[in-house]
């Protein structure tokens, strides 16, 4: 006892030293502070008396005569006495350390954020009165099972910008405005930012997952934005309303799970490996005590909760519970907005693929990650029973890929390296029947990058021992086997595997079908469709914006007004263009086209290069010509991260351009500002210029310390390339904690490779 107290006093010395020098003296008051001393010791020498009178009554029956005993044992109870009583009194001083530490964490949160990030374990909110400020806007739900207005319709010194989504586009808008210009809303249905470049390496260890996600509320603090953040999806927009209609995460990703049920053999148990827990529900969680929800160590619940397996997600015991109709109206809410930007991503597309939904993985997020880690090691165990079929096992270790863009190679290239340097180690004997396979309806995978990448990646992968089947249409994914027919030859072939990736193309996400199937000007099947400044086309109000795979761009051709451009720069009529006259054209127009920005400082070469008849003037059939020319160098925007992160950084300068003029518009002489201070559609300043895209090269990973790149002036592969991958994935991570983990995880798995566990 003696050596436990001094154990006690010297563990928990530092603590109370901090709590002194540091903490106490700004939450603790030190009158707070004696009088739980002393309370604790006064219970510590009630204790002690008890004690003391229970040995002193042991000792007088047990040996009345044995005096030196007696004597040595007073001398150790006092030892023990005195101990115990230190260890009682520190530890109540730790205890009160530790409570201050966890005041001023609670203090240092910002308001906006306090009511949905400091909640229990079970999603309920702090109790009343603990944040007024962000809970006042959460009016009781009524029984009627009618929206729950979380955002009431007031007048508002700053416009309220909405922010659709978490992604590159979300986060970048984030990044780059100025929150003190606007009331920001960020509404998405995961709390993180997943960097999707590295997915493909986390599905098998390579990297953690945790590694490349970062948490919405730690970014936007850390940034210093005064951001609100609701985890919800949004299901409806009210466009003539301003309005966004947003359902519980609970209630959506419980639908989700039985919608994908198919991506984990444990769906039917419960055991959801591959979901995400969801956020607090706003209308059904009993309010508790902040210490309450502090102090829940071990999981430890509420009596008056109905308690719920450890392995069953809290979205899935939702579900579960009650009715879906029911939970979707009683989690329904709406915010109302000024501005709205919605950056939602996209889903994977099946290309009208029977039996893709139903039995092929995709990898778009953490749970599909998950999922399919889960799914290889399904697929070893099994091949590697006694007794089982050469046949069976063959296909148990076949694995497919169908697409052979940036993802579906990089997987391609990272499941080789998990299979040859990790699971060739613990499945030895039956590592030589595995085979992977990528499926791809193009001429060459990789095929919007330059021929000599391709070529190098398809030669990489050969040696590899990775079967790249090209020009391939497949036709159906059934139970087991990929039913596919070559373009060329048009002989079909069927492909046994114990696991289907698809990745090929995107998808609408239901929020974008249902805007996109009300407005007019909107025909992609893809994707919402924006003019040069990213606002979505058919909008009367013009204050709904798209970034991100969910958008594309509407690029206009200079065809369509081609006689229009020869008879207005034709300004002395003599039925051609001199080379000034073309200078002031391309000048004047780039911002409408943006297919001319290439030529801003070459119109002299342009000029030159359409001159056929070399008499210095442009005639209509050559401005014809090099006006069709242009136009067929005109492309879609890519879907990708780096697309993505540059419109929502646009967006950002957009909108500070736009609470800029704002403010210059309102009257400086006004005592009061107005009540709806609101700049809105075509009154997009002059100064700012249309989106542009600037590539700044395409990297992809094709195994074995080797990848590829791709600038659009030079292209090549191999291990120099490799670190290049490495530098700028490592540099575009979100935080310096990214960085950090994702450097230790290269070295974890460099040093001791992948883990292996079914975890």
């Amino acid at each position: 006892m003696y050596r436990a107290g001094q154990a006690s006093r010297h563990i928990l010395r530092p603590t109370w030293a901090l709590a002194q020098t540091h903490l106490l003296p700004t939450r603790v008051s030190p009158l707070s502070c004696s009088f739980s001393s002393s309370s604790s010791s006064n219970k510590e020498n009630e204790s002690e008396k008890d004690n003391s009178s229970g040995q002193h009554q042991r000792r007088h029956t047990s040996g009345k005569n044995n005096n030196n005993n007696n004597n040595y044992t007073n001398t150790n109870n006092g030892y023990g006495r005195r101990a115990t009583a230190a260890a009682g009194t520190t530890t109540a001083m730790g205890l009160l350390g530790a409570l201050g530490y966890m005041v001023v964490q609670y203090r240092d949160v910002p308001a906006v954020m306090t009511s949905v990030a400091l909640c229990d374990e079970e999603g309920a909110p702090p109790a009343a009165g603990a944040n007024k400020a962000a809970l006042a806007g959460f009016p009781a739900p009524t029984q009627s099972g009618t929206p729950i207005p979380i955002m009431q319709t007031t007048p508002r010194k700053k416009p309220r910008l909405v922010i659709l989504g978490s992604g590159w586009a979300g986060l970048s808008l984030v990044k780059e405005i100025d929150s003190s210009k606007y009331d920001v809303v960020v509404i998405s249905p995961r709390n993180y930012f997943l960097f999707t470049p590295m997915l493909a390496s986390a599905t098998v260890g390579t990297v953690e997952l945790r590694s490349i996600i970062e948490p919405v509320r730690r970014y936007c603090y850390r940034a210093g934005a005064n951001i609100t953040f609701y985890e919800a999806e949004a299901t409806s927009i009210d466009y003539d309303g301003c309005r966004v209609l947003c359902k519980d995460i609970a209630t959506s990703m419980g639908r989700d799970k039985e919608q994908n049920a198919h991506h984990t053999e444990n769906a039917a148990s419960g055991k959801q490996a591959n979901s995400i827990t969801p956020g607090p529900s706003i209308d059904e969680k009993k309010p508790t005590s902040f210490l309450k929800g502090l102090f829940r160590f071990g999981g430890a619940k509420d009596s008056a909760s109905p308690s719920t397996p450890s392995s069953t997600p809290p979205s899935v015991a939702a579900a579960a519970a009650a009715p879906v109709d029911k939970e979707d109206e009683m989690k329904t809410f709406d915010v109302d907005y000024d501005y709205l930007v919605i950056a939602v991503g996209s889903t994977s597309s099946t290309m009208g693929v029977k039996g893709v939904e139903q039995h092929c993985h995709s990898l778009k997020e953490v749970w599909d990650a998950k999922a399919i880690r889960e799914k290889i090691m399904d697929c070893f165990e099994k091949a590697n029973y006694p007794g089982q079929a050469d046949a069976e096992r063959r296909r148990l270790l076949s694995f497919v890929v169908v697409g052979g863009g940036p993802t579906g190679v990089e997987f391609s290239a990272e499941l080789h390296d998990y299979i040859n340097k990790d699971m060739r180690k613990v499945f030895p004997e039956i590592i030589d029947e595995v085979s992977i396979t990528l499926v791809q309806s193009a001429g060459h995978i990789l095929n919007t990058y330059d021929l000599k990448v391709s070529q190098y990646a398809e030669e990489r992968f050969s040696l590899e021992n990775i079967k790249v089947k090209c020009n391939a249409r497949v036709n159906e994914i059934a139970q087991k086997e990929v039913i596919l027919v070559d373009k060329v030859t048009q002989k079909p072939e069927r492909i046994p595997y114990g696991m289907c990736v698809w990745s090929a193309g995107i998808g609408q996400r239901p929020l974008v079908q249902s805007l996109s199937s009300q407005l007019k000007h909107q025909n992609h099947v893809k994707a919402l469709v924006t003019d040069q400044h990213l606002r979505v086309n058919g909008v009367a109000k013009k204050n709904i914006f798209a970034a991100g795979d969910c958008a594309t761009v509407n690029q206009p051709h200079m065809v369509a007004d081609l006689m229009n451009l020869f008879k207005k720069y034709d300004t002395n009529g003599d039925g051609v263009l001199s080379l000034p006259e073309l200078r002031v054209l391309v000048e004047e127009v780039e911002p409408l086209y943006p297919q001319l920005q290439p030529y801003l400082h070459g119109v002299k070469v342009l000029f030159d290069e359409f001159d056929t008849n070399h008499n210095g003037l442009l005639e209509l059939d050559e401005f014809t010509l090099m006006v069709n020319t242009i136009d067929n160098h005109v492309k879609s925007l890519p879907t990708t991260a780096q697309c993505a992160g540059q419109q929502g950084k646009y967006l950002g300068q957009l909108f500070n351009q736009l609470a800029l003029e704002r403010e210059s518009s309102l009257s400086p002489s006004s005592s009061s500002p107005s009540p709806s201070p609101i700049i809105l559609g075509d009154t997009i300043p002059r100064s700012m210029k249309t989106f542009q895209y600037h590539h700044l090269g395409s990297l992809a990973y094709v195994g074995e310390q080797a990848a590829v790149l791709d600038t659009g002036k030079s292209a090549g592969g191999g291990i120099a390339q490799w670190f290049v991958w490495r530098a700028a994935y490592l540099s575009k991570q979100f935080s310096w904690r990214n960085r950090i983990l994702v450097s230790f995880d290269w070295v974890k798995t460099f040093i001791f490779g992948r883990d292996i566990s079914r975890v």
